[in-house]
């Protein structure tokens, strides 16, 4: 039996989700890491949540976005091996 056989397409889809979500959760923390070194608010794309809708200043709210990220990346973290441990 070839490897095309023995894979399921939603193991390999939650595979590639997860490695997907994890690097994008890594390079999202860094940019947060960026902008606590610089004292500067991380603000996400086009501006949709930003740190002044919630009346917080720039550091509890990078330390807000940062813990979701972390939370991500877990989350990410589990769903990858699930997927691996499903595959077998």
């Amino acid at each position: 039996m070839g490897w095309k056989q023995t894979i399921n397409k939603w193991q390999f889809i939650l595979s590639v989700f997860s490695f997907i979500l994890l690097f994008v959760s890594l390079y999202q923390l860094e940019i947060v890491t960026i902008n606590a070194l610089n004292n500067s608010c991380f603000e996400f794309p086009f501006f949709i949540i930003k740190a002044s809708d919630f009346g917080l200043d720039c550091m509890t709210w990078n330390w807000y976005v940062r813990d979701f990220w972390y939370a991500t990346i877990i989350l990410a973290f589990f769903l990858l091996l699930y997927a691996i441990w499903r595959w077998e």
